[in-house]
């Protein structure tokens, strides 16, 4: 991707959809830019079909093969006007894992493929590497994973998914991205 293209269109506040999987082309990530680390990763706020905000991802924007601006889908989701509730501290990284810890908002990592590699609870994390304690998908605890950063492609934060193993982890008590 052209970096002059990413200049005009990764500024804060600019709803795009982006595309990672180059053999499944229907499906792509929409959410509003929050910012831009060039040539490393971008921290957006999730959007749904409905225009609601949906959790928070960073990802690695060498892992992206074709973005959307003003397409006809993007310019009928009807976004819910809010303030978005992250503050930036340091870099993207920092930014959502402090996030995420402080909020006890569980974490899905995912490899520069897409794979899922664990979901979790955020219990520490350096600038090159992460500590997760996985939620299995019933909300019992797993194992504990260290992870270096550069073997994350994809870091979701707060969206739906992790919100429902959150409640199961939690005993049913209601711990929701507001």
């Amino acid at each position: 991707m052209s970096s002059l293209l990413l200049d005009v269109y990764l500024r804060s506040g600019v709803l795009c959809a982006f595309y990672h999987k180059k053999e499944y082309p229907s499906q792509f990530l929409v959410g509003v830019v929050i910012h831009w680390e060039k040539a490393s990763n971008v921290l957006i706020e999730l959007i749904d079909q409905k225009g609601r905000p949906d959790g928070f991802l960073l990802f690695c924007i060498s892992d992206i093969y074709r973005m959307e601006v003003n397409s006809i889908y993007l310019n009928r989701i009807n976004i819910h006007a809010r303030n978005i509730i992250i503050n930036k501290i340091g870099d993207n990284w920092s930014t959502i894992l402090c996030y995420a810890k402080n909020q006890k908002i569980a974490v899905q990592l995912q490899d520069h493929n897409g794979k899922r590699i664990v979901t979790g609870i955020v219990l520490g994390y350096t600038d090159s590497y992460i500590c997760v304690k996985a939620i299995k998908g019933n909300g019992r605890p797993g194992k504990i994973y260290c992870l270096q950063r550069i073997s994350i492609g994809f870091l979701f934060c707060g969206s739906r998914s992790e919100i429902s193993r959150m409640n199961k982890y939690l005993g049913g008590v209601n711990h929701r991205y507001t």
